[in-house]
């Protein structure tokens, strides 16, 4: 029998063994769905278990496909000669065959680790079996690639007259060798070029912003001006910009001027470095934490802001490595919002009470309202994450009202909200949208890999950067994390610290009477 012969043999053979287990996750895919549709149990928070379950169950299942598709390409590079072949060839296939399974439960391995106790530092065997993954995910889609190229090639050949269905597997088996070959090649150098990105520190990104003035919150935000007149402490504040538009009338716009139109007065800045992201877990040990923590603190901020995906896992597993994270030090203080990963990996309450002890500021639908040393006013606000709207967790719902409730129209606000899709569904509330001048995110990881990257461009209103609502003059800046997500592995930008310096703007506005004049209604809402 020929090696393309054989070649051909192996495609049209699937061991039994796949068989049973596609039924038996059948039957666990019908278990699961059953349960979730008739449990009575949605306020319980027991659903959330059944959820995850769920969510691990179709993982397996997904890469348990994309393994079987892997094995059968290697089994068809590296056949087993009939008897009568050189013995050599014989203990290389099997060989290969050895190393490829061994491989493959090393990969199917790596996602119990988010669900055991962990060590201070990085586990060794976390860290290999996350490897592992890293390249079973390049060699899976590389692999799909070129079959897609091969079955391309293919089919022109057919078109041409020279093609038929039982010669598709000819046609491919020749190719096998090369593709496997290629496919470990070229994985094992983008893994090892993104771990080499990861064991360096990470860049700090500086961005600037100027504040918008009062004028602009109020032209632009004129529904949510309306409703703080109506509902809050700033009715009082509302009261004083109808007086200013008296005012204006009996002075030139040219030369009027006062300190209130600014939410920094004129020349004053102030730094917030932003963590996003710390994913705190199997990849990321303490040793990794007390740098960051010492290179933060190196940039000397006045308010450090973490938000979201601190820890993966529980505290009593990830406790100590948490732990240098309490020496973090700014002026102001250091302030905490909710990513998803804090609802999908520990007990987000256990969290919160850990950081508490730290003196961090948990922002759970809440803020904090300070004044500077110069004398303006910041209210620093964060909500729980946009994963809660989705979840049935007692407690835990994000709420953009009651997290900015209490902020002033001149305060310069700022807002945790881990997702950039919450952040763009925030802009969209025309109760709060009139009142915030920077939104701070994460959760994109700007892709980590390659082949991730154009589904966080999609799937994210913003996917990195620094943005600009236009329509409420709000800054919205999304980081690419400082950290990563499971495997130790970065292909796409770089794990960052975000150094945002936002400086006030106190320039006349000549064109203050008219802004306030369009917006004025005629009659004062009663309190």
């Amino acid at each position: 029998m020929t090696w393309k012969r054989k070649a051909v043999d192996n495609v049209k053979k699937i061991p039994i063994w796949v068989h049973i287990f596609l039924v038996l996750v059948l039957l666990a895919e019908m278990l699961f769905g059953f349960t979730l549709l008739t449990a009575k149990i949605w306020n319980t928070g027991i659903v959330t278990l059944f959820l995850k379950a769920f969510a691990i169950v179709n993982l397996e299942i997904a890469m348990f496909i994309a393994s079987v598709h892997m094995y059968i390409r290697f089994t068809q590079a590296f056949p087993i000669p009939m008897r009568g072949d050189r013995k050599f060839k014989v203990g290389f296939g099997s060989i290969i065959r050895g190393i490829l399974v061994t491989f493959l439960v090393l990969v199917h391995f790596s996602a119990i680790f988010y669900d055991i106790r962990l060590p201070i530092q990085v586990s060794g065997w976390a860290y290999i079996t996350l490897l592992a993954f890293a390249v079973w995910m390049h060699m899976v889609l590389i692999l799909l690639i070129l079959d897609l190229i091969f079955y391309i090639m293919w089919a022109v050949r057919k078109c041409r007259g020279n093609g038929s269905l039982y010669k598709l597997s000819t046609f491919v088996a020749q190719y096998r060798l090369f593709e496997v070959l290629l496919s470990i090649g070229v994985s094992l150098l983008f893994v090892g070029y993104g771990l080499y990105r990861t064991l360096t520190p990470p860049t700090i990104v500086n961005e600037h912003m100027e504040t918008m003035t009062l004028t602009d919150q109020m032209v632009n935000g004129e529904p949510a001006l309306k409703e703080l007149a109506e509902e809050d402490e700033d009715y009082l504040l509302y009261k004083e910009e109808i007086a200013q538009e008296e005012a204006l009338k009996s002075h030139p716009p040219e030369e009027f001027f006062f300190e209130d139109n600014e939410k920094l007065r004129s020349g004053a800045t102030l730094n917030i470095a932003l963590l996003s992201d710390i994913h705190i877990g199997p990849s990321v040990g303490k040793n990794r934490i007390v740098n960051i923590v010492e290179w933060t603190n190196n940039l000397e901020p006045d308010i450090i802001a973490i938000s979201g995906d601190l820890a993966d896992g529980f505290v009593s597993s990830l406790g100590g490595a948490a732990e240098p994270i309490c020496r973090l030090k700014s002026k102001y203080g250091v302030y905490f919002a909710t990513g998803n990963h804090e609802y999908f990996h520990g007990n987000v309450d256990e969290w919160f009470e850990f950081l508490e002890n730290c003196n961090i500021t948990v922002l759970h639908n809440e803020n904090k309202r300070f004044r500077t040393t110069e004398g303006d006013m910041v209210c620093m606000a964060g909500m729980d994450d946009l994963v809660t709207l989705s979840m049935d967790m007692p407690g835990h719902h994000m709420d953009p009202v009651k997290a900015l409730k209490g902020c002033q129209l001149n305060d310069l606000v700022v807002l945790l909200a881990h997702q950039p899709n919450a952040a763009w569904k925030v802009l969209q509330d025309q109760k709060v949208n009139g009142n915030i001048d920077l939104i701070m995110s994460g959760h994109t990881h700007n892709g980590q890999v390659n082949f991730l990257w154009p589904s966080t461009e999609v799937m994210n209103k913003w996917n990195h950067g620094l943005h600009e609502n236009k329509p409420t003059h709000t800054q919205v800046i999304v980081s690419a994390g400082v950290n990563f997500f499971g495997p130790p592995v970065r292909t796409v930008g770089v794990c960052e610290i975000v150094n945002m310096q936002i400086e006030g703007r106190g320039t006349p506005d000549t064109s203050l009477f008219e802004k306030l004049h369009n917006i004025v209604p005629t009659e004062l809402p009663t309190h």
